[in-house]
């Protein structure tokens, strides 16, 4: 525009644009809600459940490491090589696993390890297993 105008949030301004109903579209919000459910769900499904398995399993994990280090010293490195086999291998004793861990070999050895592995990845114990309490429990 040729003079400039006082519009009414205090800006003075000579720009004129005619293309209002054309742009709207632009200026509106997006009606997000069902993406929010979907990442609150997620979030939720997160902490409730997947987070709570984890914990899980971390804990096994510590006892089992804890169990075998009773019963052999070695690094943490060797005794997570061991866990995985035995929950890879159903428990069998693999040949590159023996060549590593000649201790292995000993009469009873191996059995006692997997024994102390399946204990501590029982998830029927009590402690595994924590119930929500109070008013937000679902």
């Amino acid at each position: 525009a040729p003079t400039p105008t006082l519009h009414p949030d205090g800006v003075v301004s000579n720009f004129v644009f005619e293309g209002v109903q054309a742009a709207r579209h632009v200026w509106r919000h997006p009606d997000l809600s069902p993406h929010v459910a979907y990442l609150g769900a997620l979030l939720d499904r997160a902490v409730r459940q997947d987070m709570r398995q984890e914990s899980r399993h971390l804990r096994s994990h510590g006892r089992a490491r804890a169990a075998i280090k009773d019963l052999v010293e070695m690094p943490d490195a060797q005794i997570d090589r061991m866990i995985r086999s035995i929950q890879v291998n159903q428990g069998r004793l693999s040949g590159a696993l023996l060549k590593e861990l000649p201790v292995l070999a000993e009469p009873g050895m191996w059995d006692e390890v997997v024994r102390c592995v399946e204990r501590a990845f029982d998830v029927d114990r009590p402690s595994d297993i924590a119930q929500p309490q109070g008013p937000q429990a679902r």
